[in-house]
């Protein structure tokens, strides 16, 4: 099992093969994703069906049958890590089936058949099935219990292609936690399954058209009588609000062990006397460099530590540094994954930006400064920068661990020496995240020198670069 950066290990079933045949009518195409990958790339000539691709994963891992009802194809079978297999075949309909609620006639004409192999059992289930929708007062149901009223969710619901990524995350959460047996006829054990995989599709159009319009609302507003909504403000203040959360964490658990050092101490076992002078003093080093990046990243104040003593330690003070170093090893742990998740941010976003830096702040998240010293505006940022800006935060705060990310054209308005630098930030952002690629491209910038890892979808008598 893989392991993101808190060391916790990712439990969600992990594909790692799917195959598709008679997609759009004419093509078979097969993608082996090793389960020690942390992604795979999916290229080949317009018109071959990369986008349908990854759109029947996020459908049909998603439980949202009805797109893929839609895309003209034979048969998809999808092998997950733990051997546990999922066939789908799309048949022409001659069930009694209830879909008169189906809109489009070619959708009518179609059904189709699931079964799914879980440790030896097969499971099997059609759609439409006869009772063919989820309740809408089902749905309202389980969206006021996340805090969402009715009328947003019908909202959602209507306008659900241009959702953002989280807003069509949160939609498919509602409806996985709406279904019930009797109302999709999908095997209990199917549903179970499936709630334990998370997948996230990233269409890079349409964060590209969520930061024209932001940006659009951005120039109605009347200087001074709005606050800034653009896309880039708005994820500064997400980060400004994580950034307070973990410092809240943090301070519970700093409370707890501070109110039991004195015990703790008094209880500890003579044989950490035994603990070295030498293991004490790197410990020590290494703790005092942790808060040195915790400060960068505005979450401890920058403060000197002060230095152990250059003569020999005493035993006594080699059992309270010991216990005091465990307490504070514990203190600082709380810190460690939004640590991981910022330094990346960071990095990435420093070493692509031309003439500008990022500073990260508590209180307002982050902000930019240019080349001397003095603060610009999101709006002074380039189109490119803050697609490449969303992107990352997207993928390094937005997406559950465990997670399979489906990102589309990711070259669009990214800079052919970003393009190269693409998949080994990917591959960065998954040990760090937690979550696992497959990436849809046309261009070999974005391939780079991952050519191993690239898989042609291939037309009949077209030749792939």
């Amino acid at each position: 099992m893989a392991e993101n950066s808190a060391g916790k290990k990712n439990l969600s079933p992990q594909l790692t093969k799917f195959s598709v045949s008679g997609l759009l009518g004419h093509f078979n195409h097969h993608i082996d994703f090793p389960k020690n990958w942390e992604f795979c790339i999916i290229y080949g000539p317009n018109g071959v069906g990369k986008t349908k691709v990854l759109q029947i994963m996020e459908s049909v891992l998603r439980l949202d049958y009805e797109p893929v009802l839609g895309i003209p194809f034979d048969s998809v079978d999808m092998l997950f890590d733990d051997e546990t297999r999922l066939k789908i075949f799309r048949h022409r309909n001659t069930l009694d089936l209830d879909i008169s609620d189906l809109e489009e006639e070619e959708v009518l004409e179609y059904y189709l058949q699931f079964s799914i192999t879980i440790h030896g059992r097969v499971f099997s289930w059609n759609y439409p099935p006869r009772d063919d929708e989820i309740p809408v007062r089902s749905l309202a149901r389980n969206a006021a219990v996340r805090g969402i009223p009715a009328s947003r969710l019908r909202r959602m619901l209507d306008s659900e292609r241009t959702l953002t990524p989280s807003d069509r995350a949160m939609l498919a959460r509602i409806r996985k936690e709406s279904l019930v047996r009797t109302e999709l006829e999908v095997p209990d054990v199917a549903l179970a399954y499936f709630r334990r995989i998370s997948v996230d599709f990233i269409a890079t159009q349409r964060l590209l058209l969520e930061e024209e319009l932001a940006q659009a609302r951005e120039r109605r507003a009347e200087s001074g009588t709005l606050a800034e909504r653009s896309a880039v403000a708005e994820l500064a203040r997400d980060l400004a609000a994580r950034l307070q959360e973990a410092m809240a964490k943090n301070a519970r658990v700093s409370q707890q062990l501070d109110r039991n050092f004195p015990a703790s101490l008094l209880q500890e076992n003579i044989a950490l006397r035994r603990v070295s002078e030498s293991e004490i003093r790197e410990r020590y080093r290494r703790q005092s460099d942790l808060r040195k990046e915790l400060s960068d990243i505005a979450v401890l104040d920058a403060a000197s530590d002060i230095p152990l003593p250059k003569r020999n330690l005493e035993d006594w003070e080699r059992i309270v540094l010991s216990k005091y170093l465990d307490d504070t090893e514990k203190k600082l742990n709380s810190f460690r994954t939004i640590l991981s998740q910022v330094a990346l941010f960071r990095d990435i976003i420093n070493s692509r930006f031309l003439l500008k830096s990022i500073v990260v702040d508590r209180e307002q998240g982050f902000y930019f400064l240019n080349e001397s010293g003095r603060r610009i505006s999101p709006r002074q940022l380039s189109s490119g920068e803050q697609h490449e800006l969303v992107m990352l935060y997207t993928l390094l705060f937005k997406v559950s661990p465990g997670s399979l990310v489906l990102i589309d054209e990711p070259e669009i308005s990214l800079h052919v020496a970003w393009q190269q630098q693409f998949l080994s930030d990917m591959k960065e952002i998954s040990g760090v995240a937690g979550v696992r690629f497959i990436v849809a491209t046309h261009s070999p910038q974005i391939i780079h020198h991952w050519w191993e890892r690239a898989i042609s979808l291939e037309a009949p008598g077209v030749t792939n670069y």
